[in-house]
């Protein structure tokens, strides 16, 4: 029997910035009016080179640990899985206050 357990995520966001976060993140309070990006959240401050959208890659950090039929019992250690894909960014957005 194996185990995997989330541990952490780590997204980079194809311009250069990553961004590391503990377990899945923090998700965004339904209803909230904050326009902050959040704990681990991201503002792309320039869009993306036309038809050259940016290529984000997201990669999960799992420990995983197994347990064998004999009641040997061990540990993969950290194990990683990525994914990587297009997401184009058309226009950045200012907001003024005050």
């Amino acid at each position: 029997e194996g185990t995997g357990t989330h541990v952490g995520l780590t997204i980079d966001f194809g311009n250069g910035d990553s961004e590391t976060c503990d377990g899945l993140g923090v998700p965004y309070p339904e209803g909230s009016n904050d326009a902050g990006q959040g704990p681990c959240g991201y503002t792309y401050l320039q869009k993306s080179p036309t038809g050259e959208p940016y290529q984000v890659t997201l990669t999960s950090q799992y420990e995983v640990s197994y347990v064998l039929s004999d009641g040997t019992t061990d540990s993969l250690g950290a194990v990683e899985r990525s994914i990587t894909f297009d997401y184009e960014v058309g226009e950045i957005q200012t907001v003024g206050t005050g």
